[in-house]
């Protein structure tokens, strides 16, 4: 009986210990998590395919479920989820995660910034601006020009672009109409606000 008694007790302190150890392992994970966010969320220049591939594979070894995690925690994995596929140019994926960070996000700036950006990169023109509309609800007078001028773009999305030739400084002409599937990229600025060093690396690691 005193064996039996022993076992049993022994078995409900390994029950105690292995759900301690479950309970530190998820806050860590939520740490980690939380890290990322802020390292992918935060970041001033392009995202690169490696940034891609490290969430990725924390997002897979977490394996986290968005209605068990606190609405803090639910937006920064859904902004997470966003931003890794984009790092890794599958903008099908991201724009799929940025609806639903959208839907989540209620006026949280910095998730429905994200939320834009997945929206953008896909070409949803129409997830973009009911992101923008949620982004000006609570915004001050510099945010809302702002915005308002993010509306112009994305309302261009969709339009054809006009047949026009280009000529490069090398002599090299281009034309747009006949590249056929081939994605181009036309950055458009003027004598008085040209770009800056960081937007020019920016386009040549694009490249």
């Amino acid at each position: 009986m005193r064996q039996r008694t022993l076992i049993s007790l022994l078995a409900l302190g390994l029950i105690s210990v292995s759900a301690t150890s479950a309970n530190a392992q998820s806050s860590g994970v939520l740490a980690e998590l939380k890290a990322l966010h802020a390292r992918l969320s935060g970041a001033k220049t392009l995202l690169t395919p490696a940034d891609g591939r490290i969430a990725g594979d924390r997002l897979a070894e977490w394996k986290l479920d968005p209605a068990k995690l606190s609405p803090e925690d639910k937006l920064r994995l859904l902004t997470v989820e966003t931003l890794a596929p984009l790092a890794l140019g599958d903008a099908a994926t991201a724009v799929e995660k940025a609806r639903l960070l959208a839907e989540a996000a209620g006026d949280d700036g910095a998730s429905l910034d994200a939320a834009y950006l997945g929206a953008v990169a896909s070409g949803d023109a129409q997830l973009a601006e009911l992101v923008l509309r949620k982004r000006a609800d609570k915004a001050d007078a510099a945010l809302r020009k702002e915005l308002s001028r993010k509306r112009q773009w994305t309302s261009t999305v969709g339009r054809k672009a006009p047949e026009v030739d280009i000529t490069a400084d090398d002599g090299k002409d281009f034309k747009p109409a006949k590249r056929g599937d081939k994605v181009l990229v036309i950055d458009f600025w003027n004598t008085l606000s040209p770009p800056g060093d960081k937007q020019v690396a920016s386009l040549v690691k694009l490249h």
